[in-house]
C-alpha cells in the first residue's frame, strides 16, 4: 500500500542519528579515491550496495536559496516560496534518486531552498548532477555538467561513498539554521513590506550544551536595511561591487588580492575585517591569515554575536567567508541590514568559500601561475574525510591536544554527552581509544565512569566564558 503524504512527510523529518549521538569523523574503509578503488567498507552502518562500485569517486557539497537572486522562476516573496515549492515533493525525489544511484551523504530540502551533500562512484555523481540540474529546483541555472560553472556550483571533491554512514534525506524549516525568526535578507524579497530582524533563543545543541545569550533575549528586535542595485550575474548575484543582493561577492582571485593588500599591517589599524562565519572548532583546523573566529559551536550563535560586536563592525570593511558560502553569504547580509545605511558597499563575502578558493589556488598551480595560498591549514569537512586541502602539502597549523605535535588530525571525545572534536594526531587518538582515555578532560572522563548525567564539562565551561565575553561586547 502507498503511504499517506502524512506519514511520507513524518519520515522526512527522522533523525539521523539516536539522540545523544554523533557523526563519524573517521573512515572505516580501505577505498583510495585518488585511484577510483572502491573496496568493502568495515562499517555496521553501510549498506552492502556500497561495495559494488569501482569507479572513480566523489563528493559534492552544494546549496540553493530559492529567493537569492538568480531567484528560482516565478518565485519573488515568501508567500510565493510557500505556494510554489513543496518540500515533500523535493524529498521524494532527492531519496529516489540518490537510493537509485547508491549515493550516500545528507540532503535537507524545505520552502527555503536545498543544502546537499552526496557521495559516490563519479559515474553515478555524474548521472545526478545531469538528473538534477535537469529538476525545475535548478534548471534556469543552466549547469551543463563538467563546465567550471557547473564545477563551482557543485563543488566535487574526491572521497569515496563511505564519508557518510548512510543516506539522510530531511524535509527542514531552514537549510542551514540561522536562529533568527523567519529571517529572510531584505534585498532577497520583492514586492513585501519591511519586516523586523528578531534574534530567536538560540537552540542546544544537546539539551545540556547551549550558548547563553543573555544580552540577546529572544524578543531583541532590529531594524533591517538594505540596499539593492540591479543587473544580477548568473550564480552570485553580483561580483564585485554590491549588487542585486545588497552585498558584494567576492571571486577567489578578488578575495585573495584584498588579503594580500592587507599582508604586514595590524588588524587594529586595517579597514578591512576577515570573519570566520564557522564555528570554532572548524578554524581550529585551518583559517585565513588574521581571521577572527567567534567562539562559537553553532552557527545559530553568530546573530546576537554580531549584535554585541557591531561597535567594531561597524567601523570596518566586513568580508565573510565560511566552507562553501551557505553561512557566510546569509550571515554577510544579516550583518549589512543590522548596521543600516552606513555600512552599504562595506559587507561582502567569499563566493564558494573556502571550498572554491582552494580550488581557484590549485588551478592557478596547474596554469602555470603559482599563488601562495592565504589559507592556512585545512578546511573542515562534515564527514569523515576530516578535512580538505590543496594538492600542495600545506602545515598543520593545530596542535595534539595530548602530546602537543603538529597536527590536521582531529577525533571526538568518547565521553558519554560529550562529542567535542579534539584536535589529536592519529597515535594519541589510537593509543586513547584502545585505552579508553579518549576524553577531552578529566571532568568528562570522571562524568562517563561514574555514569554521571548530562552536564557541561570543563572545555565546553571555559568556551562558553570566552563566548559570554564576546556576547557582553568584549574588545576583540
Amino acid at each position: 500500500a502507498e503511504m499517506s503524504e502524512e506519514s511520507v512527510s513524518r519520515d522526512f523529518q527522522a533523525r539521523r542519528c539516536e539522540k545523544g549521538g554523533s557523526d563519524s569523523v573517521h573512515l572505516s574503509c580501505n577505498c583510495d579515491p585518488n585511484d577510483g578503488t572502491v573496496r568493502f567498507c568495515s562499517s555496521s552502518k553501510a549498506t552492502s550496495l556500497y561495495h559494488v562500485f569501482f569507479s572513480p569517486t566523489q563528493v559534492l557539497l552544494f546549496y540553493r536559496y530559492f529567493l537569492k537572486p538568480p531567484r528560482l522562476p516565478g518565485v519573488s516573496t515568501q508567500k510565493d516560496l510557500k505556494d510554489s515549492v513543496c518540500p515533500t515533493e523535493m524529498a521524494k525525489f532527492q531519496l529516489e534518486l540518490a537510493t537509485r544511484l547508491g549515493l550516500s551523504g545528507k540532503i535537507r530540502v524545505g520552502h527555503e531552498g536545498m543544502n546537499i551533500t552526496v557521495a559516490g562512484s563519479r559515474a553515478s555523481i555524474q548521472t545526478y548532477m545531469e538528473e538534477l540540474s535537469q529538476h525545475k529546483t535548478l534548471a534556469d541555472l543552466n549547469l551543463t555538467v563538467g563546465s567550471q560553472r557547473a564545477d563551482e556550483f557543485f563543488k566535487p571533491s574526491p572521497g569515496c561513498v563511505h564519508v557518510f554512514d548512510q543516506l539522510s534525506v530531511k524535509i527542514v524549516e531552514e537549510i542551514c539554521p540561522f536562529g533568527v525568526a523567519r529571517y529572510c535578507p531584505r534585498a532577497w524579497v520583492q514586492s513585501e513590506p519591511h519586516a523586523a530582524v528578531t534574534i530567536s533563543s538560540v537552540p542546544a545543541e544537546m539539551p545540556h550544551q547551549r550558548d547563553v545569550c543573555e544580552n540577546a533575549a529572544a524578543t531583541d528586535t532590529f531594524d533591517a536595511h538594505a540596499t539593492s542595485s540591479p543587473s544580477p550575474t548568473p550564480l552570485n548575484a553580483s561580483t564585485g561591487a554590491a549588487g542585486e543582493t545588497g552585498i558584494e561577492y567576492l571571486e577567489p582571485a578578488a578575495f585573495h588580492a584584498l588579503l594580500a593588500e592587507q599582508e604586514g599591517i595590524s588588524a587594529d589599524r586595517s579597514e578591512v575585517l576577515v570573519l570566520d562565519t564557522r564555528n570554532y572548532y572548524e578554524s581550529m583546523v585551518g583559517q585565513f591569515a588574521h581571521a577572527l573566529c567567534p567562539s562559537i559551536r553553532k552557527f545559530s550563535t553568530l546573530a546576537p554575536w554580531f549584535e554585541a560586536q557591531a561597535g567594531l563592525l561597524q567601523t570596518k570593511r566586513v568580508v565573510t567567508y565560511c566552507t562553501g558560502g551557505i553561512r557566510c553569504e546569509k550571515a554577510a547580509a544579516f550583518l549589512q541590514e543590522l548596521l543600516g545605511p552606513a555600512a552599504a558597499g562595506r559587507v561582502g563575502t567569499l563566493a564558494g568559500g573556502i571550498h572554491n578558493y582552494l580550488a581557484w589556488v590549485d588551478a592557478e598551480h596547474a596554469a602555470g601561475r603559482p599563488v601562495e595560498s592565504l589559507f592556512r591549514g585545512r578546511n573542515y569537512v562534515f564527514d569523515a574525510r576530516q578535512s580538505l586541502g590543496t594538492q600542495a602539502p600545506s602545515s598543520p597549523i593545530a596542535r595534539c591536544r595530548f602530546c602537543a605535535a603538529p597536527t590536521s588530525e582531529y577525533t571526538k571525545c568518547m565521553g558519554s554527552h560529550c562529542h567535542l572534536v579534539l584536535m589529536s594526531c592519529l597515535a594519541c587518538t589510537s593509543a586513547r581509544r584502545e585505552a579508553t582515555t579518549l576524553f577531552c578532560c578529566d571532568e568528562c572522563a570522571t562524568r562517563t565512569q561514574t555514569h554521571a548525567g548530562p552536564g557541561l564539562c570543563t572545555c565546553e565551561r571555559a568556551r562558553q566564558a570566552s563566548l559570554q565575553r564576546e556576547l557582553a561586547g568584549a574588545h576583540l
